[in-house]
């Protein structure tokens, strides 16, 4: 595995690594154990950040990439480091402009600093980052404060597209069905068939609190999560009134980093 460090705007930056790194870099993942009793054999590695051969030495915007033995790039996850040196105040309200009242959310915020008047300006280096839901493709930058008043920076109607809530379902009974799970077939593997969603492009927010998007690895079959757990093969069904033409249709979420891949 490698640590790579990235910008504001999760452009790779140009620092070098020994700038943020602490240790050696390009490692192997010493921790591992197989599957036990499972349809699916597989291995679950672990990392744990800083270990022996690494540490980070800075704050910011970071990824792990893994790799294999031929040094040949698998896939990457990614990760922040925060270090608090400020206190903020949020407000989520409905947006102020009658055109997107019904859809989209209106974000305050206001930052407490001792020498706010560094921050205020086009030279400034002081960035807001506003990420969605975890989610690393939806984020905005904010360059600069609407205005600072009494040692607060004031960013002001910061608008965000709205949205319901995810779809979710739970597979921790491989073997019996659970929330949003209608039917279950053994074959070689375990298939789990949820329920249809129905296609509304246009229905009303329902209030439902979710984990917006994320994901949790689990199992009640089993002792040990990490090695016992097994895979199922999920069926989606999607209900329309009438064709979704000239559209593509994905399954999106944590999962798969929140991305729209042919996969």
């Amino acid at each position: 595995y490698k640590i790579n460090h990235f910008d504001y705007k999760w452009k790779l930056s140009k620092i070098l690594k020994s700038e943020y790194i602490e240790g050696y870099d390009d490692n192997l993942i010493e921790f591992f154990e197989n599957s036990y009793n499972t349809l699916v054999d597989y291995t679950n590695y672990q990392i744990s950040i800083p270990n022996q051969d690494v540490k980070l030495k800075i704050s910011g915007n970071y990824s792990i990439s893994i790799h294999d033995n031929n040094g040949d790039f698998l896939f990457e996850k990614k990760f922040s480091v925060i270090n608090q040196l400020v206190s903020t105040n949020i407000k989520i309200k409905r947006s102020s402009d009658l055109d997107k009242i019904e859809s989209h959310h209106s974000i305050d915020i206001s930052i407490d600093c001792d020498n706010c008047n560094e921050f205020n300006g086009n030279s400034s280096d002081l960035k807001l980052v506003l990420i969605k839901n975890n989610n690393w493709n939806n984020f905005k930058v904010i360059q600069n404060p609407d205005y600072f008043l009494n040692n607060t920076l004031v960013f002001k109607d910061i608008l965000f597209q709205a949205g319901n809530e995810y779809l979710n379902f739970d597979s921790k009974l491989i073997r019996n069905k659970s929330l949003n799970v209608v039917k279950i077939d053994m074959k070689n593997v375990f298939h789990h068939y949820l329920y249809p969603s129905t296609y509304k492009p246009n229905r009303s927010y329902t209030y439902n609190p979710d984990i917006n998007g994320q994901f949790v690895i689990r199992t009640l079959d089993a002792n040990d999560t990490n090695t016992e757990a097994d895979y199922a093969m999920m069926h989606f069904t999607l209900y329309a009134d009438t064709p979704i033409a000239n559209k593509d249709v994905y399954i999106y979420g944590a999962f798969n980093n929140f991305k729209i891949e042919d996969e």
